[in-house]
């Protein structure tokens, strides 16, 4: 007879993978469910070879129902190996084969433990508090992946041109070629993807990254593409070939933001370690590093001319440094933690958008966006200010926004009325990118997609 102690791990970890699969992929795809799964799966596996191999030592022959039950142990066993082995060929986010062997794996594991018998009797001598807490811990984790899943939170209508699928989980960052004919996104599944605008079709997926992609550049002529990473790296790659080129290490954190100076020779890099570091390009070395932030930096933008480099900070400021390090930076208070900062392309406005902290001091999140006018004067001061908005381009007159309710809203300048809603995501947007003519806009989500906007009839 079985340790009835060791059985229940077995039967509770192998339950519980064959749920996460389930939820991950009822869910947005967030590559924690399928970690989890797989580590459930492990000691699952583990814990019931160890079971079938003191039954097979203590002698006893076994029956017809045994026989299945090595069987189901036997196929439990291979599909592990399978998943794991594609698991390790392709780090980052598993695919959908080592997904369904993984969910083989753990379906087939407990089905030997049910032909022997030793799962009923499991499940019969749990006491009834157990089964309960675990029922209401099932049906909760259900609900959440169900209630954020795409099929959940369709939007009444979709006005995007073309919607691109292949990332797993969220999509953090996207960006657009300077001849907008491609487009970069990166997110939670540690690759990057190179997109054809035109088509939708994925061209390239370049994998090297150990952690989520939080930001994607291309350079002014094209030739580069820059990712930024939770693994604390940027990692520069070749867009015709997509060889890796160079990876820059010199931050102690995550990169959080990147920006490329107008005529290609500079990156900008942001990081969690609150610092500013810039590049340059031609041999990729570190040029400066620039200190002063109390909080980590969630964004990095060059104004027009080159010779500013503004960074938003956590620490709810606003800095402008001369790129050239030979004068103080300007400092703007913004009152709020700052997410993303972004110049006009004439370099008349800086916008910013952050987390309001009196509302997160309350249990809020209330995104505050703010438009300044930096042409004004040596300090610049706030034209405009609007609630539930985050900033991510502007153009000419036009303010491109993502809101609170999923939508993208087109504002004017200088009043910040709304001109155009543009509907389709199901999740939060987190990123956008509009070309130089601001007739083309792309767009990543929460919900794992990444759309294509024409704005032009």
């Amino acid at each position: 007879m079985e340790n009835p102690i060791r059985g229940g791990l077995a039967y509770s970890f192998l339950g519980g993978s064959l749920a996460f699969d389930l939820f991950g992929a009822l869910g947005d795809g967030d590559p924690l469910f399928f970690r989890v799964s797989f580590y459930l799966l492990t000691g699952g596996i583990a814990i019931s070879m160890l079971l079938s191999m003191r039954q097979f030592r203590s002698g006893t022959v076994p029956d017809r129902a045994r026989r299945w039950s090595c069987a189901a142990n036997l196929g439990a066993l291979l599909s592990f190996v399978v998943s794991w082995a594609l698991r390790r060929s392709l780090p980052g986010t598993p695919s959908d084969a080592a997904i369904a062997t993984s969910f083989a794996a753990a379906a087939v594991g407990l089905a030997a433990r049910w032909f022997d018998g030793e799962l009923h009797r499991w499940h019969r001598s749990l006491p009834l508090p157990f089964v309960f807490t675990l029922a209401l811990l099932i049906l909760a984790v259900g609900l959440y992946a169900v209630t954020t899943s795409v099929w959940f939170n369709r939007p009444e209508r979709d006005d995007s041109r073309l919607t691109l699928r292949g990332h797993r989980g969220i999509v953090l960052s996207i960006a657009l070629s300077p001849d907008a004919r491609h487009i970069v996104s990166g997110g939670w599944d540690e690759t990057v993807r190179l997109w054809q605008t035109s088509t939708g079709r994925a061209v390239k997926v370049l994998r090297g990254h150990t952690d989520r992609v939080m930001a994607v550049a291309f350079s002014p002529d094209g030739r580069w593409l820059v990712s930024g990473s939770k693994d604390a790296t940027a990692r520069v790659w070749e867009v015709g070939t997509g060889r890796l080129a160079h990876v820059l290490t010199s931050h102690g954190n995550r990169v959080t933001s990147l920006a490329f100076s107008p005529d290609g020779s500079v990156l900008a890099t942001g990081s969690r370690d609150r610092t500013v570091k810039t590049w340059t390009v031609t041999s990729w070395r570190e040029l400066r590093t620039f200190t002063g932030h109390s909080g980590f930096v969630w964004s990095v933008a060059f104004s027009p001319d080159g010779g500013t480099l503004a960074s938003g900070s956590w620490d709810g400021t606003i800095r402008l440094w001369d790129v050239n390090g030979s004068t103080e930076p300007r400092i703007v208070h913004t009152g709020a933690r700052v997410r993303s900062v972004v110049f006009s392309d004439d370099g008349r406005w800086l916008a910013s958008s952050g987390y309001d902290h009196a509302s997160i001091s309350l249990g809020g999140k209330r995104l505050v966006s703010r438009i300044y006018n930096v042409a004004a004067g040596s300090q610049p001061r706030i034209h405009c200010s609007y609630i539930d908005a985050s900033i991510f381009a502007i153009r000419g007159d036009s303010v491109f926004c993502a809101d609170r309710d999923r939508a993208i809203r087109i504002r004017g300048l200088p009043n910040g009325m709304v001109m155009r809603t543009l509907l389709g995501h199901s999740h939060q947007v987190t990123s956008l990118a509009v070309n130089i003519g601001g007739d083309l806009l792309v767009s990543a989500s929460d919900d794992g997609t990444v759309k294509v906007w024409q704005l032009s009839p």
